[in-house]
């Protein structure tokens, strides 16, 4: 079992009590997997459509951690290229970062969890830290077919949602999406899925 895991056990048994205080919508965590045909995702409210992101690349890191690394723009000449990375398990890690690499090497955080890419070109190498546990490495290779990495932003019924979903070659995925509260005093949820 990964370091933190416990914590991360901790922050889902928070977000169940939100869910019951904030009388968010009972979903089935199960029913928030894209279609791949459609790229949708029927939600209580209403339907929540995605977009494949273009230049992406996918990894398992192990049989339940998943990676996407985007770069989010072209390397300009100088070596240096901003890049986003997408993790997720679909039971308890989900984290976004970004950062900068140069010459296809660089370091990107967010909180406790570290993706040290080693080498950026027509696959990306690297590793994977969660709460101080051991590195895991991963190789990520360019999408093909319904493979990728999805995203959708979108107001359903007056909410905004943000989704995001890892597919790999296989079709297996994972992800979540973030219910946001305009109501200060409300906490957006995060509901964490696995296909």
């Amino acid at each position: 079992m990964r370091a933190g895991k416990w914590i991360w056990l901790g922050v889902l048994s928070v977000l169940v009590l939100v869910v019951s205080a904030c009388a968010a919508p009972e979903i089935d965590v199960t029913d928030l997997a894209l279609d791949l045909e459609t790229q949708e995702v029927a939600l209580p409210a209403g339907t929540l459509r995605a977009e494949a992101v273009p230049d992406a690349f996918v990894a398992a890191v192990d049989a339940d951690l998943y990676i996407a690394i985007i770069p989010r723009e072209a390397d300009d000449g100088d070596g240096v290229q901003e890049v986003a990375a997408y993790l997720c398990d679909g039971l308890e890690v989900v984290a976004w970062l970004t950062g900068q690499v140069s010459d296809g090497q660089g370091t990107l955080t967010a909180g406790d969890i570290q993706v040290e890419i080693e080498s950026l070109a027509d696959e990306v190498r690297g590793t994977v830290t969660v709460a101080g546990g051991a590195p895991e490495a991963f190789t990520a290779v360019e999408v093909e077919g319904d493979a990728g990495f999805y995203q959708a932003d979108a107001e359903v019924d007056g909410t905004r949602h943000l989704g995001r979903w890892i597919v790999l070659e296989d079709g297996s995925q994972r992800g979540a999406i973030v219910f946001y509260h305009e109501d200060d005093e409300q906490q957006d949820i995060t509901y964490l899925f696995r296909r």
